[in-house]
């Protein structure tokens, strides 16, 4: 699980990641950068333009990142262990039923995912878009009317879906109450009903890190 705590620091605060891959994480946050994000005017989103929110040059994103890389052996950090860390990371925050509260019923900016400890679906897809897009994989949003996914193009396993002929394996970045089976469903595991539903690939990145993106 997942939780906020005060920082040491008067101008930051600490996310603190517990029982994660055997040990107990934290990372200080500047609030200044959090507001800054807060403030941001966000884009419109229709539903289809998910990419819109993703944003992998952020630094605190960037940051937390290196740390979970740096945490597997240099002879692991292959595209598929690196896609597995983002998903069990994202699986390990609470998840948010904002539409409960109509004011609450917007995405988040992947910072304001973290600062705020927990989202719902759109968010933490947009949280592992984003993480996967700097780290060089591709990926795609899988969406369908009630559920919104990740489809990532690594070497695995299971369910996947074609894109340019190219196998995008489904993954779902949703944890906590979402699921009792945090940070237990890998890539390629099925999702739910997903098999049964009209389904859309969406974009996950902008066309300007089209060119940084592994093939």
């Amino acid at each position: 699980m997942s939780r906020q705590i005060p920082g040491s620091d008067p101008a930051s605060f600490t996310l603190y990641l517990s029982y994660f891959r055997g040990g107990d994480w934290r990372w200080d946050i500047s609030v200044q950068d959090y507001l800054n994000c807060k403030r941001k005017r966000k884009p419109a989103i229709n539903g289809y333009n998910y990419h819109r929110l993703v944003t992998p040059a952020e630094p605190n994103l960037l940051r937390v990142l290196d740390d979970l890389v740096d945490d597997l052996p240099p002879s692991e950090q292959t595209p598929q262990n690196i896609a597995e860390i983002i998903i069990d990371f994202t699986q390990h925050f609470p998840y948010q039923d904002k539409y409960q509260n109509e004011e609450e019923a917007f995405a988040k900016y992947p910072l304001e995912t973290l600062c705020e400890n927990g989202g719902d679906c759109v968010d933490m897809s947009i949280l592992a878009a984003s993480m996967l897009t700097a780290s060089g994989i591709d990926s795609r949003f899988l969406s369908w009317r009630d559920h919104l996914a990740i489809a990532i193009n690594v070497p695995a396993e299971g369910e996947y879906v074609l894109v340019n002929k190219k196998r995008f394996y489904l993954a779902d970045p949703v944890g906590g109450e979402f699921r009792d089976d945090v940070g237990e469903q890998s890539i390629g595991d099925p999702i739910q009903d997903y098999l049964l539903r009209k389904t859309q690939l969406l974009p996950s990145y902008s066309a300007t890190w089209q060119k940084k993106i592994k093939s």
